[in-house]
């Protein structure tokens, strides 16, 4: 089972995806600034299996 919510706030766009259940359970979130001039202001925020976070 896969989540994904797109959103697209004014000046920011932000998606999340997450896996809830199974042995691959993680989660994915970014955020980022619409404006060509400030595009490598974002931020990334991800767990996933491999690396052994569990997150709930």
């Amino acid at each position: 089972m896969n989540c994904n919510v797109s959103r697209d706030l004014h000046c920011f766009t932000m998606t999340a995806s997450f896996v809830p259940v199974g042995p691959y359970k993680s989660y994915n979130f970014h955020i980022a600034v619409k404006s060509s001039l400030l595009q490598d202001l974002k931020y990334d925020k991800r767990s996933s299996y491999s690396n052994g976070i569990t997150w709930y």
